[in-house]
C-alpha cells in the first residue's frame, strides 16, 4: 500500500465494473472514497469531500440529474496524482 495523504475521491455514476476497479486502486492507495448518490448531486463539493468550512446552504435547491461518469479528486499532491494515474494505466 502507498502512504495515504488525506485525499478524498468523489465518484459519480461509477456503480459498475469500471467503478469497482477504480475503488480497488483507491483502497490500495489508502484514499477516502465517497460514492455520490443522485440525491446528493445538489450538495457542494466541499460538503461531499468533508471540508469543515463548507456548509450546505439550501437543502431544497433544484438538482439536475446526469448520467456521465465522473471523479472529483480532493487534496491530491502531484506525486499522489502521478501514482494514481500510473496505477490506472497498469490496470
Amino acid at each position: 500500500m502507498i502512504k495515504a495523504g488525506g485525499e478524498t475521491v468523489l465518484l459519480y455514476n461509477l456503480n459498475n465494473e469500471k467503478g469497482r476497479k477504480i475503488r480497488f486502486l483507491l483502497v490500495r492507495m489508502g484514499m477516502r472514497i465517497r460514492v455520490v448518490e443522485k440525491e446528493d448531486y445538489g450538495k457542494p463539493l466541499g460538503v461531499l469531500a468533508g471540508m469543515k468550512d463548507v456548509t450546505l446552504e439550501d437543502e431544497n435547491a433544484p438538482v439536475e440529474d446526469f448520467d456521465d461518469e465522473m471523479m472529483v479528486l480532493h487534496r491530491f499532491t502531484d506525486k499522489r496524482l502521478d501514482a494514481f494515474t500510473g496505477m490506472r494505466k497498469e490496470d
